[in-house]
C-alpha cells in the first residue's frame, strides 16, 4: 500500500537539504533542525506484530530514501 508511505516521503523531502535555499524546508518553516528518526532495533518490542511492522517500516524508509536520492541525482544531471 504505497499510500501508507506518503507521509514518510513528505518527511524525507522536507528534511532534505535543498541547494536553492541552502537549508531544508523543515528548517525554513520551523527555524530549527528536524528531529532524527531512530531506526528500529530487532527485538526492541515485546509485541512480535509491532516488531514486524517496525522492521517493515525501516525497510520501506531505506528503500524510499534510496529511490528519492536516485531521482534527485537524475534530476541534477539535467
Amino acid at each position: 500500500k504505497w499510500e501508507n508511505f506518503l507521509p514518510w516521503a513528505e518527511y524525507w523531502y522536507n528534511t532534505t537539504y535543498h541547494e536553492s535555499t541552502k537549508m531544508t524546508p523543515f528548517e525554513l518553516v520551523y527555524g530549527c533542525k528536524p528531529p532524527t528518526l531512530i531506526n528500529y532495533s530487532k527485538g526492541g518490542s515485546v509485541n512480535d506484530e509491532v516488531g514486524r511492522e517496525l522492521e517493515e517500516q525501516d525497510l520501506m524508509l531505506r528503500e524510499l530514501k534510496k529511490n528519492l536520492e536516485g531521482s534527485i541525482n537524475r534530476t541534477e544531471a539535467f
